[in-house]
């Protein structure tokens, strides 16, 4: 049985991002104080974690995050490092260069034509593109 991520997880894994910027002037992360996380979104996404497989849970961490953006910044990076997070819990390895995940997300913006926060009920929409740009890019990276 997998282990899935929690509430918290994700809580922690968009604050270190943010202590990060405090710390290093490279990595950016702007509006912390004029957004609040907006914490009914995570919850939703955690509770509606789909049975599947690892790479299926994968696959709904990563496009969800990035489609809900609960958090005022870093809702890619907060993706995908919850990706590497579940994916290590579970026994395995996600690992992409800094370049991979540009390429990564310049191609989710092809794949999404608009960029805009969206509410909860995309958890329980069909799979699209931004669902197969997301699973290709776990499978590549996935050991």
């Amino acid at each position: 049985m997998l282990e899935l991520l929690e509430y918290q997880h994700f809580i922690d894994i968009n604050e270190e991002i943010y202590q990060m910027s405090l710390e290093f002037r490279d990595i950016e992360y702007s509006s912390k104080d004029d957004y609040p996380i907006i914490k009914r979104k995570i919850r939703a996404l955690v509770k509606n974690t789909p049975d599947g497989s690892l790479l299926d849970i994968a696959t709904y961490y990563l496009r969800n995050l990035i489609l809900l953006q609960p958090f005022a910044d870093g809702n890619h990076r907060t993706a995908l490092h919850a990706v590497k997070l579940f994916s290590y819990k579970n026994g395995k390895k996600f690992n992409y260069t800094d370049i991979e995940a540009h390429e990564f997300q310049l191609s989710l913006y092809k794949a999404r034509k608009v960029y805009e926060a969206k509410d909860v009920e995309i958890l329980s929409d069909p799979e699209d593109e931004t669902y197969s740009v997301c699973r290709n890019f776990i499978e590549k990276h996935l050991t």
